[in-house]
């Protein structure tokens, strides 16, 4: 574990260096270590129901994806810019089209949304409708680069349009990975479109608050609904009452002592290597189908000869080897879902990972506009496959990138590319 810890800081600080290193991905990913899996894992290393072989696997394979987001991250890529600059103008109606097809599809999902109840899974037109409401992301992302660099009143109404629709998503409805898309996005937008960076303490404040609220997520959510049955209305996140009907402290023990995901990935990882159950894409492709495949307009039975059985039982043949349950609601983070298709191998997801997003950060500081669009939607997507397995992000990509592309399409912008004189490269 201490290769870990020594790997981590060490790449946090060699990408701090430069100025918003805290918006590369292994930076990122680094202190995700730190703050969230190491601490976990460190709670494994006294638990002696685990076994052995999969804890050494479990680190072997943190440190081999770590190293691998830093490889795919420093590759070099040529930067270039736009020429002539972009007239972001154009862009405004587009931007504006997307907000109104956003605000229509997630209010229909807010409607659908309260006809079932916590503990439901969903399932039928509702699963549909949630598919499409990501546009939500791609829409604020474009608002707030709009906003930071017309500063008019058309850009303010689009922006404040689309965060009341994103914000109440992540403060009332408590969706961590809404949180994190949102703090990523105005972060992002703020170098991107005026090269400014936060402030250390700033940055330290927002990290340790998201932290927090990460590891007692459970609770709140609990002391939300209660709140909302006994109200009927549900509180914000930052609430009083709220954190009043939690215990902060036993429930970051708590969460520390279980450390589901973390442990789920451990057996993933030792039950796979001993039994050479690999998946080989399989679970990637199960993701496709799931997410792609309508059940609905093709029908169920269609839809479920499309998956590979293999790849869904994994746990059910967990629990026969080691008597280990996996909890409702708990994932075998990125590790263990890569671990699964290749073995260490399965690190190469996120050499694809870091390379994918370097061009677009690279392209997005050097000004291409749309590359800025697509490392603000696309980052959240590598850290939330981090924590809950390695096909969030590839999956994400078909549904955002046609978004995208059809939006720099409708905005008829047109440009050729030059390449960026050595002195005003920024980024290396």
């Amino acid at each position: 574990m201490i290769v870990v810890v020594l790997l981590s800081f060490a790449v946090i600080f060699h990408g701090i260096r430069v100025h918003a290193g805290y918006l590369k991905l292994p930076v990122l990913v680094a202190v995700l270590y730190l703050l969230w899996f190491l601490p976990q894992v460190a709670g494994l290393a006294t638990d002696i129901s685990v076994p052995a072989s999969g804890y050494n696997r479990l680190i072997l394979m943190m440190s081999v994806c770590l190293i691998a987001f830093w490889i795919g991250w420093y590759q070099k890529a040529k930067p270039v810019i736009p020429s002539p600059p972009p007239d972001f103008t154009k862009m405004v109606l587009p931007t504006l089209i997307l907000t109104l097809i956003s605000i229509a599809i997630n209010l229909l999902l807010a409607r659908y949304r309260n006809e079932w109840t916590g503990g439901q899974q969903w399932s039928g037109p509702i699963t549909i409708v949630a598919f499409f409401a990501q546009v939500r992301e791609v829409a604020l992302v474009l608002s707030l680069l709009l906003f930071l660099n017309l500063k008019d009143r058309r850009s303010f109404m689009l922006l404040a349009a689309n965060l009341a629709i994103t914000v109440p998503v992540a403060i009332v409805l408590l969706r961590r990975s809404e949180m994190i898309g949102l703090l990523a996005a105005l972060l992002c937008a703020y170098w991107f479109a005026r090269r400014k960076t936060i402030s250390p303490p700033i940055l330290a404040a927002c990290g340790v608050g998201l932290v927090i609220v990460v590891y007692v997520i459970g609770p709140l959510r609990g002391a939300s609904l209660a709140i909302e049955a006994s109200t009927g209305e549900r509180p914000l996140l930052f609430d009083p009452d709220l954190w009043r009907n939690i215990n902060i402290e036993s429930a970051i023990a708590k969460n520390l002592e279980k450390a589901h995901d973390v442990r789920n990935a451990l057996y993933v990882i030792d039950y796979t290597a001993e039994n050479w159950a690999y998946n080989f894409g399989l679970a990637l492709w199960n993701g496709f189908v799931r997410l792609y495949i309508p059940g609905q307009i093709l029908g169920a039975e269609f839809k479920q000869s499309l998956y590979f059985e293999q790849a869904r039982n994994t746990f059910d043949y967990i629990h026969l080897a080691y008597g280990f349950e996996f909890s409702v609601g708990t994932t075998s983070t990125g590790f263990g879902s890569a671990f699964s298709d290749f073995g260490y191998f399965g690190a190469l997801y996120f050499f694809l990972m870091g390379y994918v997003l370097k061009l677009m950060f690279t392209y997005g500081c050097a000004g291409y506009f749309w590359s800025q669009v697509a490392y603000m939607c696309f980052l959240p997507k590598v850290l939330v496959s981090l924590t809950h397995g390695h096909d969030k992000f590839f999956v994400s990509i078909p549904f955002l990138a046609i978004v995208i592309l059809s939006l720099r399409a409708a905005s008829k912008y047109r440009y050729r590319l030059r390449a960026v004189p050595q002195r005003q490269r920024q980024i290396r």
